[in-house]
């Protein structure tokens, strides 16, 4: 996804020698001219693996949002791990707990199927076995105690969350380009 905002990003930033905005002119649809009709496809290819060679940034940039966002997965997964299992006058409370539940597990769920896209059935039972274990782990401490509504709550927050993700993640890359 990263990668379709990079390529909608003014020519003038990406090329920077003359050459290289002359070979993407000839490649981009804009700019097609009767002489560059015939190998359209194989010169759009061309100039975009030309531009990712040049580019190293390109690359260094899609790395490390994937990087960061993966960061922040995990990041999730300890917050969401150290609120559930502390002592309930640590919690922090913002409004209903039903929501917040749904909505952390969802952001959790969001968070890693956008990290590791091709793990989706993977990470839908670890998001649903997490939920399940830290309200029995609850059990362990003497002022939390577990519930299955709250497990199940949270279960359906998480595969929510993946599920909206991956049909998000299948729309755009189904998305007919122009």
């Amino acid at each position: 996804m990263i990668h379709f905002a990079l390529l909608a990003l003014p020519e003038s930033l990406l090329l920077t020698t003359d050459s290289e905005r002359r070979s993407w002119k000839i490649a981009h649809p804009r700019h097609r001219t009767p002489a560059a009709g015939l190998r359209q496809g194989t010169a759009n290819a061309r100039a975009l693996r030309h531009w990712i060679a040049v580019k190293p940034w390109c690359r260094y940039v899609c790395s490390m949002a994937h990087k960061l966002v993966a960061f922040a997965a995990w990041a999730a997964f300890g917050l969401i791990c150290l609120v559930t299992l502390s002592p309930i006058g640590s919690r922090p409370e913002t409004g209903s707990v039903g929501l917040e539940r749904f909505l952390a597990y969802a952001l959790l769920g969001a968070l890693f199927i956008i990290s590791y896209p091709r793990q989706y059935v993977r990470l839908a039972i670890f998001v649903v076995v997490l939920a399940m274990g830290l309200e029995a782990l609850q059990q362990l401490t003497p002022d939390r105690h577990g519930r299955l509504t709250d497990a199940l709550l949270k279960a359906a927050g998480g595969l929510s969350g993946c599920a909206a993700t991956r049909l998000v993640q299948m729309v755009v890359q189904t998305r007919p380009k122009d």
